[in-house]
């Protein structure tokens, strides 16, 4: 065959085969851009935000007399639902340095007073307040969470008895 020949079939073919390449490149890349996500035009910025949870300040007397009433309710709520017995509250305002009210409540045993502690400790944190427990010592029937304007004495039946603070604030209120 002549060189001429040769040349011109190759150079067709060679033609042919790059033409068929820019058509496969031209349909993967329409392909690619199809799969690949529309660009966002960036949004306003919205003008709603979360309302965020009330958080307990670390300073005693800093919360409202409204904010201390819906704690104390909802603390009472979830020892009753813990099935905690005898829950009282007392209003210590003005008389005690440390607390403006504690919450006396009995437990059945040492195991029922951890429950009623770690399930209280964490529904308060999951609604936004900071809770620590100050004496967490089931062995003993006492355990005390500490809520600044509000403490929380978790007693077992002979404990309560015992150290009668129900009693020791009554004298001190009169």
């Amino acid at each position: 065959m002549p060189k001429g020949l040769k040349k011109s079939s190759i150079s067709s073919t060679q033609a042919a085969a790059k033409k068929q390449a820019q058509k496969n490149e031209e349909r993967l890349t329409k392909e690619e851009v199809k799969k690949a996500p529309a660009k966002r035009k960036p949004c306003a910025k919205k003008t709603t935000t979360k309302a965020k949870k009330a958080v307990l300040p670390t300073a005693p007397g800093a919360l409202s007399k409204a904010q201390i009433k819906e704690l104390i309710a909802f603390v009472e709520q979830k020892l009753d639902a813990g099935k905690a017995e005898n829950i009282v509250t007392i209003d210590l305002k003005g008389k005690s340095s440390f607390t403006d009210f504690i919450i006396i409540a009995n437990g059945t045993s040492g195991r029922h007073l951890n429950g009623l502690a770690n399930n209280l400790i964490q529904e308060i944190k999951k609604a936004g307040y900071r809770a620590r427990i100050s004496g967490d010592n089931s062995d003993t029937g006492w355990i005390v969470i500490d809520l600044i304007d509000v403490m929380i004495h978790l007693f077992t039946g002979e404990m309560r008895d015992f150290y009668d603070l129900e009693g020791m604030w009554k004298e001190q209120l009169k």
